[in-house]
């Protein structure tokens, strides 16, 4: 009876995430109102570590002839209704050494349990997906690209694609992260002339957040770092290498094997996570903790 007992402890001692398919687990893809969504090409997962339910989504097949195969660029959205307990994976499939057609946007929704293939983005070759992550803000999703070295959005808005300008010269943009805050759409980007270092590494001269008018597309600048922590960004971060990560207007900066940056809409503050140990690499996520959502 003892050692049943002790099992038994064992057993709820577990990381959630150890029942798992180890598989699949080292490629966290997107998050959304408490699940997470693990996987690549046609393989994936979702789940609620806190309860411990997951789900494998039904196996993939895209349509065109299209092929997941090691040229593919994959991006990646989940969104949960939190009245309906319903949430929608969106999966963008690019092949760049391909035809214009072969970018096929797919989703699953968790009513149905089934995929289905949304309308398909032409690109031209020189185009190349800057993230994994597609942002999905009030029903439209949104993408991030290089097109012949300048930044780009393509939205996914009732069935059609369309570019969406950026609040900034092309060529004055260096990097870009976008953000879902409330049902509007946020942008931070690295911004002015490459500076370069003994180390060589690329530093904006500064770093502005802008907000997107939803119904005129105009952007509208909201604040910008402070000359004190961006000489700081400028000396602790890689910007080659950095990630940002936001959920409800809370951000986070951050390259490998570096303090994190945060900063908050809510009161403009900008504050460095110093106590914060951390070597992650860069598949990284946000994670709100939930017991109702059910993957």
């Amino acid at each position: 009876e003892r050692e049943r007992e002790r099992e038994r402890e064992r057993e709820r001692s577990r990381s959630p995430m150890e029942q798992l398919p180890k598989e699949v687990l080292e490629n966290p893809v997107a998050s959304d109102g408490g699940l997470l969504c693990f996987g690549s090409g046609h393989d994936f997962i979702t789940c609620n570590p806190v309860t411990k339910s997951w789900r494998r989504l039904p196996p993939l097949t895209l349509i065109n002839n299209q092929q997941f195969d090691e040229d593919s660029e994959q991006a990646f959205g989940l969104k949960c209704n939190p009245i309906s307990g319903a949430y929608d994976f969106f999966l963008l499939n690019y092949s760049p050494s391909k035809s214009q057609s072969a970018s096929v946007l797919m989703n699953f929704s968790s009513s149905s349990l089934q995929w289905r293939a949304l309308s398909p983005l032409a690109m031209p070759e020189t185009c190349v997906l800057i993230t994994n992550a597609i942002t999905v803000c009030d029903s439209r999703l949104y993408t991030l690209w290089h097109r012949e070295a300048s930044l780009t959005i393509f939205a996914f808005d009732n069935g059609v694609w369309n570019e969406i300008d950026i609040p900034e010269c092309s060529s004055r943009l260096l990097k870009a992260f976008l953000m879902d805050v409330s049902g509007s759409l946020y942008m931070v980007g690295g911004v002015g002339a490459m500076w370069l270092f003994d180390n060589f590494w690329e530093h904006p001269t500064n770093v502005r957040i802008w907000k997107m008018h939803a119904q005129t597309k105009a952007w509208m600048e909201v604040t910008r770092m402070p000359a004190s922590i961006l000489h700081e960004f400028q000396q602790r971060i890689d910007f080659e290498e950095l990630q940002c990560w936001g959920k409800h207007g809370v951000m986070y900066m951050k390259s490998l094997q570096s303090d994190v940056l945060m900063f908050s809409l809510l009161t403009n503050e900008w504050k460095w996570l110093k106590d914060l140990e951390m070597d992650m690499e860069l598949s990284a996520l946000i994670f709100e903790p939930s017991l109702s959502a059910m993957a």
